[in-house]
């Protein structure tokens, strides 16, 4: 028998017109979203915008306004957050520094007055789970930051939620122990087979851990999808600037015939076939490539290429960011291999072509923030 996967699974979560005011302000607006049974899903957004709220919101500490959630169909939003089958990992893991590894642990089902040896034999096989088998006696003072780390996962998991729900677990480590930990959580979560649905506002980690990620913006969703299609192809210039490096190049539409399109940018006309449907009927557009997209051309193609001064060169480990001011006064970055061909001089004049099918248009904004606090 097959076991379906995460993309054609049902929804075990799904929120229907979800909205959460505080006072006056609306942290979340209008929102739709369905989660299925088995992913990995991260809300993923700047500072305020509304993710933590609606991971809050799945879990029972905060209400909806309006709206309803739904577990496996039914409404849920009235139960408190211990009668939802959901669990919550916290940013700060909130253990008990009086109890040790396994009593922390073990909390939960002791708490469920389930027998000792029940939580005896659970311990153990969650300590082993999570690499701290030969910990369980030590007090959360005693471990790592990434062993606290692993004990408040294996805490939220004891009493086998149907859902998991992390809020920014992995903010407080150093880099190199944080990408340690995403294998790891990605690696646990495959293995369980659960939902885990991850709050964070770093790109890396989300495209890392998730199956699909939830960009969110004042509080509404600006676009679900899967990592590469979000990268590939964003839906604004929002999402391009927030999931990965993206040059968005000022420009005006000359002529357009189907996807191809003629553009004039700082007096230079460039020619291009863009990807992702129709082309923006306005003149003021935004030219969206990312920087790996560009290409170095060892000479000038007339209608199919631009003049760009070197400004600056950014050792990046594998590739070397170069900074280029285009006619118009527009910087944009292109990504060499850095083990590829000698990069130009800075102040050399170099000729700049576009990898075909990999560049998008965008009406113009006048007020494209990024939604921080």
């Amino acid at each position: 028998m097959l076991v379906p996967s995460a993309s054609d699974a049902a929804p075990i979560i799904e929120l229907r017109g979800v909205e959460k005011f505080y006072g006056a302000s609306r942290a979340v607006q209008t929102m739709d979203l369905s989660v299925r049974q088995g992913e990995f899903l991260a809300l993923l957004g700047p500072s305020g915008c509304g993710k933590t709220t609606t991971l809050r919101m799945i879990a029972g500490f905060e209400a909806p306004t309006k709206g309803d959630i739904l577990l496996h169909g039914r409404d849920i939003k009235a139960d408190p957050p211990y009668r939802r089958p959901v669990n919550t990992v916290f940013q700060d893991y909130a253990l008990f520094p009086h109890m040790t590894v396994a009593e922390n642990v073990g909390f939960g089902l002791s708490v469920a007055r389930r027998p000792r040896a029940e939580i005896k034999t659970r311990v153990t096989e969650l300590l082993t789970m999570v690499g701290l088998g030969d910990k369980a006696g030590r007090s959360p003072a005693q471990l790592s930051g990434g062993q606290r780390q692993r004990v408040a996962l294996a805490r939220a998991l004891a009493r086998a939620p149907e859902v998991l729900l992390l809020d920014e677990p992995l903010s407080a480590l150093d880099a190199h122990l944080r990408q340690q930990m995403q294998i790891e959580l990605k690696q646990i979560q495959a293995r369980l087979g659960l939902t885990f649905i991850i709050v964070t506002h770093d790109q890396s980690e989300a495209l890392t851990l998730a199956d699909r990620i939830v960009v969110m913006n004042h509080g509404v969703i600006a676009q679900i999808g899967t990592p590469a299609e979000l990268y590939d192809s964003p839906a604004s210039p929002f999402v391009a600037r927030f999931l990965g490096a993206a040059n968005l190049i000022p420009c005006r539409l000359a002529e357009r015939r189907d996807h191809a399109v003629t553009l004039a940018i700082g007096g230079t006309s460039l020619s291009l076939d863009i990807a992702g449907g129709s082309v923006p009927a306005t003149q003021n557009l935004l030219l969206c490539v990312r920087p790996e997209r560009l290409l170095l051309l060892p000479e000038a193609k007339p209608g199919h290429s631009l003049p760009a001064r070197v400004e600056s060169r950014i050792f990046l480990g594998l590739v070397e960011r170069l900074q280029l001011r285009l006619p118009d006064d527009t910087i944009v970055n292109l990504d060499l291999p850095h083990r590829g061909a000698m990069p130009p001089a800075l102040g050399e004049t170099i000729h700049l072509g576009f990898e075909p099918g990999t560049t998008r248009l965008f009406v113009a904004e006048t007020n494209d923030d990024s939604g921080a606090d």
